[in-house]
């Protein structure tokens, strides 16, 4: 019997490939302040990382199988591009849904749904833990429910409660489920939005990162009044960049079906790179070390100099963020 694989890259291999020069690229380590040569194969790896662990303690593989089809899949559209072939609706759906699972199939997303749910807990038992009265109520509508009882006493659950004492542990499971509500609603939006492949000079490279979808905010002042401090996927004139290799970056605007290529101008893709390189959680990944060097000191993101960043509090089309410094 075949062994299900173990290693799973939140950035599948064969789009890291994009980036290398030869067989592999160089990494700058924002958590460490360090720059490496790497290959594909050993980046961005987590262990059983879209495994659901099931009840009896097993380990169910179908998300990794699902988005190793998407992949392959993908791939075959990339090379398209990389041609500046037409591309079909079929494609563009595609191309969509993998940028969607490239939004929330990384380690910050977890990170974010876990922050979302916990608050949301957090909130709720203030709510039902406010006084022991409230607590005991629950406790007969729970007993009364499931014909069990609690071993608990009320007023030792609301001191325990009180105390804030404890944290709340997520289960991978809760954020593999939104990651499969999220991408596929995300993914059509993106489809039906207007799309610039642009291509970088012969001298130059789009670099990519942990989290190389980036949202970045209109600066249309009818627009912000609008919106206020909202940014997200259907808000108008709000810029969505996804770098598919070292020599093609994705500009999605607003809505349309325009799919077109444009050469920019080196200026132009080094605006994009600094914008990508400010978004990383962790990794920036480039074909140059000179290049990653280049965009870390103008990006502010070796130790000491952290760049403001985006905490999203709301998921989905429409999010509400705040601008935070980035930390552990």
């Amino acid at each position: 019997m075949k062994r299900a694989a173990k290693r799973h890259h939140y950035l599948p291999q064969s789009y890291l490939e994009g980036f290398c020069r030869e067989d592999g690229f160089w990494v700058y380590d924002r958590k460490d302040d360090e720059y490496r040569k790497q290959t594909p194969v050993n980046t961005t790896v987590q262990k059983h990382y879209y495994s659901i662990e099931e009840e009896e303690g097993e380990k169910n593989i179908e998300i990794e199988r699902m988005l190793s089809e998407l992949e392959g899949d993908t791939k075959k559209i990339i090379n398209k591009i990389m041609h500046r072939k037409l591309l079909s609706n079929e494609d563009k759906m595609i191309m969509s849904l993998f940028i969607s699972f490239a939004w929330t199939r990384i380690p910050d997303f977890e990170r974010l749904v876990n922050e979302s749910m916990k608050r949301l807990i957090k909130k709720t038992g203030d709510i039902l833990n406010k006084d022991v009265e409230r607590i005991k109520q629950t406790f007969e509508r729970y007993e009364k429910d499931t014909g069990e009882k609690i071993a608990i006493e009320p007023a030792q659950l609301k001191e325990f409660w009180d105390r804030g004492k404890f944290d709340i542990v997520m289960n991978r499971n809760a954020s593999l489920d939104m990651m499969l509500q999220v991408a596929p609603e995300c993914g059509r939006f993106l489809s039906l939005m207007d799309w610039v492949f642009a291509i970088a000079p012969k001298d130059y490279s789009f670099i990519t990162t942990d989290s190389p979808f980036v949202l970045i905010p209109t600066a249309d002042e009818k627009i912000i009044k609008a919106f206020g401090s909202s940014i997200g996927l259907l808000v108008p004139g709000v810029k969505k960049l996804f770098p598919i290799s070292q020599k093609v970056c994705l500009v999605i605007t607003d809505c349309g079906d325009k799919i077109q290529y444009a050469k920019y101008n080196k200026s132009l893709c080094k605006e994009i790179n600094i914008r990508l390189a400010g978004h990383a959680k962790r990794f920036v990944i480039g074909r140059d070390k000179a290049l990653l060097s280049s965009l870390v000191r103008e990006a502010k993101l070796d130790r000491g100099q952290r760049r403001d960043t985006f905490r999203i509090h709301e998921i989905g089309p429409y999010q509400i963020l705040q601008r935070i410094p980035i930390e552990e």
